[in-house]
């Protein structure tokens, strides 16, 4: 089973902001494949016959812990996770898919690295696509801009990204992670 996470927070404050970036793109993302979302326990999930596209109804800070009651719920035989999520470090407008890595501090992360045993994954199993926020020529703490809203550039950036991961789906069934990344990945 593949899922698909999402991050970010649910309160409505955060909904634009750029820390909900991963949030967007799956909410797009199942939109672009005709999908709803239901809620089943503390997630949002749209499926299709080889995806779960799943979201958190709480806080990023509590990522794994919703993920994992989701996990234990449907029990999957075989999973499969790629996550979307901001990257602080990364400049505004680029896009990078990475297996594995630290956290870099992100707290969405970080809780979820906490339950990967539960899942019977591995680190180096995750497919993370990290999506820039960080203003250029801006070297204040992520505080100052994580929680800023996005604007209409930012705005169709993602939309953009979107689309290529609606098109290039296929790569993520069939586990073609080196194309992927040549379509994604920007500087």
């Amino acid at each position: 089973m593949i899922i698909i996470y999402g991050l970010g927070n649910n309160e409505p404050k955060y909904l634009d902001t750029k820390h909900n970036v991963g949030r967007v793109v799956v909410e797009q993302l199942a939109k672009l494949q005709g999908l709803t979302f239901t809620k089943v326990k503390s997630v949002m999930v749209a499926k299709s016959s080889e995806v779960q596209y799943v979201y958190s109804l709480d806080y990023m800070n509590t990522s794994g812990n919703i993920l994992n009651e989701y996990i234990q719920f449907i029990k999957p035989q075989d999973l499969q996770l790629y996550i979307i999520q901001d990257d602080s470090d990364q400049i505004i407008l680029n896009s990078k898919i990475v297996l594995g890595g630290g956290t870099a501090g992100h707290n969405g992360i970080t809780d979820i690295y906490k339950y990967l045993l539960n899942w019977g994954t591995n680190l180096s199993d995750i497919l993370r696509l990290k999506i820039g926020i960080r203003p250029v020529n801006n070297t204040s703490k992520s505080l100052v801009f994580v929680l800023s809203k996005t604007n209409k550039e930012e705005q169709e950036y993602l939309a953009n990204l979107t689309n290529q991961l609606s098109k290039n789906i296929e790569l993520i069934t069939k586990n073609n992670i080196p194309k992927l990344q040549n379509i994604i990945n920007t500087k």
